[in-house]
């Protein structure tokens, strides 16, 4: 019996049906067919296991909304769409269907349900091209396609939709069409074309949209563009996000508006300094990630500005100097890269009041002094702790023992002397499998005002740590297939420490030793036979002595076995 069935008979006016996490299969659909009248105005079948909407259910004629999340059987889209299409294409607003194990095209049905106005259909397995008469639907505000398997090229009917949200993302596509038809998108407010293959020119059509008010979100990232960036400071509503990472833009990076939340420039080539931070005054910026760039000069200080700053990764790139000390004003501060620069002076001890800190990675740089034993006391959250490739001297800190959290620590390659702390076997959380819950993940979500107010979409974005693992110094052991020193099962431990430098430096002395060798044997050996051979004199005399040498061994020989058989006897 089905928790609906008692009163199937005095609900035929139904408008709201949820049927979430039931684990429904189309075969137990009909009980549900009274409740399939022209009322029924939304349908939630949330995580379930429906093959689609069996047409002996009819089509609900008033049927707005439909939530069909998190399907767990295999369904081809044109054939669910063809089920739909019925006087319910009329009406249905929204179809929210992400994880939903659709296969298939995108089929030129879709151009029927023209009330359509929220589309989500990510994270599934559609393949071909996005349908031309998708740009087309008259009232479409929200579409996401995001990660699929749609490849092709956006089609140039693009430029007909009404779409102020338009997700097309983590696809196989071919690129976009060109300036005219993109420069006609007036309205947009989220645009993401992340690993699109937009290259290789930055698309100037973003700067051909005048009638652009405020853009709340910008990914270009992993596209293969090449240029420069143009001024990024207007156009940008509250809490925005741009992306433009994994490309080979270059030049200087230009100014960026306040008024972001996010801000991704990494595994790039801008070059030049920092300063455009500073002129980012009372900010929301919570995600700043300019990492494995060429950039240079020092940190100015002006961070007390980004009261809201989470994520501050500013690793490799050229930057010197030293930290200044308002970096203790980011007290909501949770990760801090700062590896791979020729930063100096001694351990930052203004981080003392960053105490949400989870993640700091000072690798590859020239700090030096001690490691302080507050590292222990007031960064209690640490996870990962790099200080590796740096000058740091004297002993480790027993209290780095109450970093119960810890999971990774690196303090290889510096000067530090003395014992390592017994109660660094405490720090159990190191030979755990992954990291739970994951400290490594800072999500953020940006809500925007939907012009239809059934509807308050969410972007949810999150920024993910990375840190490289490294014995002694040296990118080895699983998952690569070259073995780490100490894991040779058949090394001689008369190796084990040596380094690179000292086994080439022994078998270069050791090759010597045997050519030489050989050539003294060779030259000694030809001038005693030429010596015998072209001077007879000393020929005779050597003959002469061999015979005599004879005789002598052949008397002590004779005279020896007499006396040990005469002993013998007696």
């Amino acid at each position: 019996m089905y928790p609906y069935s008692s009163f199937l008979n005095s609900s035929s006016s139904i408008e709201f049906l949820s049927l979430k996490n039931y684990n429904l299969t189309s075969s137990m659909y009909r009980w549900l067919f009274p409740l399939t009248s022209n009322k029924l105005r939304f349908l939630s079948l949330f995580g379930n296991m429906l093959d689609g909407i069996p047409k002996y259910l009819g089509n609900p004629c008033s049927l707005e909304s439909l939530d069909f999340y998190n399907n767990s059987f295999v369904v081809k889209f044109p054939d669910f769409l063809n089920n739909l299409s019925g006087c319910t294409s009329l009406t249905l607003r929204l179809f929210y269907a992400p994880k939903s194990q659709f296969t298939g095209s995108f089929s030129d049905v879709i151009q029927k349900f023209s009330s359509l106005k929220y589309l989500d259909l990510s994270y599934n397995h559609l393949n071909g091209t996005i349908s031309e008469k998708l740009w087309e639907l008259p009232r479409l505000e929200h579409l996401d396609v995001s990660f699929n398997f749609l490849g092709g090229a956006i089609s140039k009917n693009i430029e007909k939709t009404k779409a102020i949200f338009i997700d097309p993302s983590r696809n196989s596509l071919q690129g976009v069409p060109s300036t005219h038809h993109l420069s006609s998108l007036f309205d947009v407010i989220y645009l993401d074309l992340s690993i699109c293959k937009l290259g290789p020119r930055f698309p100037k059509w973003i700067q051909t949209m005048k009638n652009l008010t405020y853009l709340r979100y910008l990914n270009l990232s992993s596209n293969n563009l090449i240029g420069k960036v143009p001024n990024l400071v207007s156009n940008f509503d509250e809490n925005s996000v741009i992306d433009l990472s994994s490309n080979s833009f270059y030049g200087p990076i230009p100014n960026v508006s306040s008024t972001l939340a996010s801000l991704n420039l990494s595994r790039n080539k801008f070059c030049g300094g920092i300063s455009f931070l500073c002129q980012i005054v009372d900010g929301f910026l919570e995600f700043l990630d300019l990492s494995d760039n060429f950039l240079t000069g020092q940190l100015l200080d002006c961070l007390r500005h980004f009261k809201q700053l989470k994520v501050r990764n500013l690793g490799h790139n050229n930057l010197f100097g030293r930290i200044p000390a308002s970096i203790g004003s980011l007290i909501k501060l949770e990760t801090l890269y700062l590896y791979k620069n020729d930063f100096s002076g001694e351990f930052l001890v203004t981080l003392k009041k960053c105490s949400s800190l989870n993640s700091l990675n000072l690798g590859a740089n020239n700090f030096s002094g001690t490691v302080p034993v507050w590292v222990g006391e007031n960064l209690s959250g640490l996870y990962i702790l790099i200080l590796r490739s740096n000058r740091f001297s004297r002993d480790i800190p027993l209290q780095l023992c109450q970093l119960t959290n810890l999971q990774i620590l690196d303090l290889s390659r510096n000067n530090l002397h003395g014992t390592i702390p017994s109660c660094l076997n405490n720090l159990t959380s190191m030979v755990q499998n992954g990291f739970s819950p994951p400290p490594d993940v800072h999500p953020f979500s940006i809500e925007y005002v939907h012009s239809d107010r059934f509807v308050s979409p969410i972007i949810d974005e999150e920024y993910v740590d990375h840190a490289m693992i490294e014995w002694q110094g040296k990118l080895c052991g699983p998952p690569l297939t070259k073995k780490c020193l100490g894991n040779e099962e058949t090394e001689s431990t008369s190796v084990v420490g040596k380094s690179k430098s000292d086994g080439e430096d022994i078998y270069e002395l050791e090759r010597w030793f045997y050519i030489c060798g050989a050539t003294g044997f060779a030259i000694g050996f030809w001038i005693a036979c030429g010596t015998l051979l072209f001077n007879r004199r000393v020929r005779h005399a050597l003959f002469l002595f061999l015979d005599s040498f004879k005789d002598w061994v052949y008397v002590r020989v004779v005279v020896f076995i007499a006396n040990w058989q005469r002993i013998a006897h007696a």
